[in-house]
């Protein structure tokens, strides 16, 4: 017999709208959902495949959980039959779920969540008396049995364990889920990942600086360093989103460069990255930040984060070279 392992989460609260509906995760639940992911990791329950409701709270739930593990959201599908589904739904979905799963986490509304505890579970009645919700907003049902997803319905499930995300931790373990350092924000924020943009032009090399979000200063694109995805990779993504960019990154390191946020500091990992594609205003997630192709010996009076001056310049060097 096959043994599996069942995670039931119940998304986080949304921000209500006038018009009643959660149209957004709030940010005190995108922290809940990252203690979670923590949990789950130090306890050896990684998914191999996660089920999100089609509603913005589930699916960033999902993400920030499965992020915390440090697995990214590659595992990830967002499921439209989930949402708002009852218990008869949910059977009928886990059934469909390969035999090469072990380990499966849902994230969807409560109701049917409780009720499919209640199901499962050979003493469900007991454990739902009272009246009480068994899985409050962020929190998890651990469930554990053997057999075929598809004979779910017929197992005698054992409720492992039934976690408040309240009790959990506020501050995160660094640099992993098993470490000893407590820092504000998840392990992974502190990794991040950065391009340069620039371009060959005929009087010489340009690059391309964008806007902060609030247009204060200039810089290059930056974030954290996405878990799933080389740090490359990463960094490419924020070039589309924060500079609307697209281009070939050289895989050799240009530098490296430290600087405090969250308490703590955060580690840098810069690229060169060659523009192929400029994205049009319309296609540009950010276009409200602007963004201006300038001289290397311009850009370098120009950014804010002056660590990146000598990368500059080595780029330069470099493109010459």
């Amino acid at each position: 017999m096959v043994h599996r392992t069942l995670l039931l989460m119940r998304q986080g609260k949304g921000v209500k709208r006038a018009s009643g509906i959660d149209a957004r995760l709030r940010d005190r639940g995108k922290r809940k959902a990252q203690r979670m992911g923590v949990w789950i990791a130090q306890q050896g329950w990684i998914p191999d495949q996660i089920l999100a409701a089609p509603t913005p709270c589930a699916v960033v739930s999902a993400e920030k959980a499965a992020k915390a593990m440090g697995i990214g959201v590659q595992q990830m599908v967002v499921n439209a039959r989930l949402d708002k589904a009852d218990m008869a739904t949910l059977l009928d979905e886990l059934t469909l779920v390969p035999e090469t799963v072990h380990t499966l986490m849902l994230v969807g509304d409560g109701v049917g969540l409780e009720q499919l505890i209640v199901r499962l579970v050979a003493n469900g009645d007991t454990v739902a008396a009272g009246g009480r919700k068994l899985l409050k907003h962020g929190s998890l049902a651990v469930l554990k049995w053997q057999g075929a997803w598809a004979e779910l319905e017929a197992s005698a499930a054992e409720l492992v364990d039934l976690i408040d995300v309240r009790s959990l931790p506020k501050r995160f373990p660094f640099p992993d889920a098993q470490g000893a350092e407590l820092r504000d924000r998840p392990a992974y924020y502190y990794r991040q990942s950065s391009v340069i943009p620039y371009r060959r032009a005929t009087h010489g090399l340009e690059v391309l600086l964008m806007g902060s979000s609030k247009k204060h200063h200039w810089g290059v694109p930056k974030g954290i360093h996405e878990p799933g995805m080389s740090a490359q990779e990463s960094a490419a993504k924020e070039a589309v989103e924060e500079a609307g960019v697209r281009g070939r990154i050289d895989q050799r390191l240009l530098g490296v460069y430290d600087y405090e946020k969250w308490g703590n500091c955060c580690r840098v990992e810069v690229f060169a990255m060659e523009v192929t594609e400029l994205l049009a205003e319309d296609l540009w997630q950010e276009s409200h930040r602007g963004r201006q192709w300038v001289a290397v010996e311009t850009a370098v009076g120009m950014v804010k984060a002056q660590q990146l001056v000598p990368l500059m310049r080595r780029l330069a060097e470099l493109v010459a070279a």
